[in-house]
């Protein structure tokens, strides 16, 4: 049986953790995730945070993170006019896409961030969700830490079929010009990350 001298040391122990680790706050005016996917066309556009941090170690070395996107700010940017746009939107928000109205958010939980040979380069691991599905990705991140401001930036691509980002208002639904469609979009979605922390 634990004794209780061993619990209070535990638990000092995991407090002395707790406030060793250091969070700094997502910059959510200033930080975005801008995204790109090939058409028949070209579509792109960006999706903006309502709340994200990153966890640094005391020794000062990143350690995990966690985001929320606000999927009702997710905006195209590649048609000239306010209309067009706005057809872009409509579509992107509709259930055989984001489904926004249903899964107004989407979430990125980072579970581990480790140093590359390259210097601010590391890789991240985590989980994305999107439409209430999760996936674990992994991608390179640059970060760089001046003072109490720090900078992420990264690029790479998520394979939206994993996510139901295919035409399909329901998984399981078949409908041929839905079909028609999804053959004609890429199955990658191009994403560049763009992140500002600071106290």
């Amino acid at each position: 049986m634990i004794n209780k001298i061993t619990i209070i040391l535990l638990l000092c122990s995991l407090s002395f953790s707790a406030m060793a680790q250091k969070s700094y706050p997502l910059d959510t005016k200033k930080s975005k995730i801008l995204w790109k996917i090939e058409t028949v066309g070209k579509h792109n556009g960006q999706i903006l945070f309502s709340w994200g941090k990153l966890d640094y170690t005391a020794k000062g070395k990143p350690l995990t993170a966690s985001f929320i996107m606000d999927m009702n700010e997710m905006t195209s940017l590649d048609r000239p006019t306010e209309k067009g746009r706005a057809e872009i939107d409509k579509e992107l928000r509709s259930p055989g896409f984001f489904d926004v109205p249903v899964y107004p958010t989407a979430t990125m939980v980072v579970k581990q961030i480790f140093k590359t040979s390259t210097s601010n380069v590391f890789k991240v691991t985590g989980d994305l969700t999107i439409k209430g599905i999760t996936h674990r990705i992994e991608f390179n991140s640059t970060i760089v830490k001046n003072g109490e401001l720090i900078t992420a930036k990264a690029n790479f691509n998520i394979a939206r079929k994993k996510w139901n980002i295919d035409f399909k208002e329901k998984p399981n639904d078949w409908d041929f010009t839905a079909a028609i469609k999804n053959k004609m979009i890429d199955d990658d979605i191009q994403i560049s990350l763009d992140l500002i922390f600071g106290k």
